[in-house]
């Protein structure tokens, strides 16, 4: 549905502001944040690397996020 299609664009567009805020935030902070699953962030992150949007930089617990073309 479309309602379904806006609410995951939304979710998707409140990761990469979250991420623009803080680059070391966790998938267990971002779910929290967003008031979604931990589930759900892997997904939405795992969506956002594989569409080149994002990048992680470093190793899983110390590492950060970094956005494309920024």
């Amino acid at each position: 549905t479309t309602q379904e299609t806006r609410r995951k664009l939304s979710t998707r567009q409140k990761v990469l502001n979250l991420i623009d805020e803080n680059s070391k935030i966790t998938r267990v902070e971002l779910a929290e944040r967003i008031g979604v699953s931990e589930n759900a962030i892997k997904q939405h992150l795992a969506n956002l690397k594989n569409d080149g949007i994002i990048q992680r930089i470093g190793s899983t617990k110390a590492g950060y996020w970094e956005i494309a073309d920024k």
